[in-house]
């Protein structure tokens, strides 16, 4: 098997949806282990991709999952139903 070098167009689409995946883990409190899961892949490979030691070969899949999901209404910042107060000593 041999594999195709990325273009940097490429990487740049498979770098921005793994920002989106480590978005979605620390905004949804999953554990990557969780995510791997639902995805179809072992729990070190979700590691790896989040830690930038590997890049998916099949970016399609994480893109699949992501877009599967329900929205959020709002800027997908907070929760809705959640408002920001500072925190007064």
């Amino acid at each position: 098997m041999v594999r195709q070098r990325r273009s940097r167009e490429e990487l740049k689409v498979v770098d921005a949806l793994l920002e989106r995946l480590r978005e979605f883990i620390r905004l949804n409190y999953m554990t990557a282990a969780e995510v791997a899961r639902q995805i179809g892949v072992r729990d070190a490979t979700i590691y790896d991709w989040l830690l930038g030691r590997a890049r998916p070969a099949e970016p399609q899949r994480i893109a699949a999952f992501l877009d599967s999901l329900p929205r959020e209404n709002g800027s997908g910042v907070a929760p809705s139903g959640y408002a920001y107060r500072e925190y007064k000593n």
